[in-house]
């Protein structure tokens, strides 16, 4: 029998090891609701040499709505917001600390708009341009007051039943699960009313699962323990 525990919010961050004198981070994972109104975190950008470094980078949208605004202050340059196919050049100093990297830091206002999309980093130095890693922000934003206590009938119809079955509230669209990487593991469509769906997580203990219904998104978050 499997037990179940939600967690209100958790930020995932994978690491990207380049065989250059830099490195970032590659997947910040943001999980929001509609109730805040601005949202800002950050990307850490590691400068492994003793020199200054001349990058750049290139923003691209996946399946971000167009009310959505994106902001991007980067080691060097601060911009009042980013578009699609946006790019700069900036500069990571020598000698910081690595306790203290330099940041990616972004911002976005979502204009109280429910949604799920990526906004992608194409970083590169500008010596090696096929020294490139992307930076990802993976960005989930539901529904929040004053449909809160809507959410809170959805939360308790959407849970973990045991053995890999999970109970749906009515009129679910579809639903994707993620692991603690981000990574989609499984997803379905197409479920009309059904009320039980068996979906195979994997050994993963810590999940994100989304569904969709009545053109709206809801996430939760679980972690199962055996």
């Amino acid at each position: 029998m499997k037990t179940i525990i939600t967690l209100a919010s958790i930020c995932f961050i994978c690491l990207s090891a380049n065989a250059q004198n830099w490195n970032c981070d590659t997947l910040i994972n943001i999980v929001k609701t509609t109730n805040h109104i601005q949202i800002h975190t950050y990307g850490n950008v590691y400068n492994i040499d003793d020199i200054d470094i001349s990058m750049s980078y290139t923003a691209r949208f996946e399946n971000i709505p167009d009310e959505w605004q994106i902001f991007l202050d980067d080691p060097t340059n601060s911009y009042t917001e980013v578009t699609e196919g946006s790019s700069a050049n900036f500069t990571l100093s020598e000698g910081i600390d690595p306790l203290y990297p330099e940041k990616m830091i972004f911002g976005m206002n979502h204009n109280g708009v429910p949604g799920h999309g990526e906004l992608v980093y194409n970083i590169h130095s500008l010596s090696n341009p096929a020294d490139s890693t992307k930076m990802v922000f993976d960005i989930v934003i539901t529904s929040g007051s004053p449909l809160a206590v809507e959410e809170v009938e959805l939360d308790r119809a959407f849970y973990y039943a045991g053995q890999g079955n999970f109970h749906l509230p009515a009129n679910v669209e579809s639903i994707n699960v993620w692991n603690i990487s981000g990574k989609l593991i499984t997803q379905a469509e197409n479920l009309g009313n059904t009320q039980y769906i068996n979906l195979d997580t994997g050994n993963n203990q810590f999940i994100l699962a989304e569904i969709k219904m009545n053109n709206r998104l809801f996430s939760k978050k679980f972690v199962v323990i055996d």
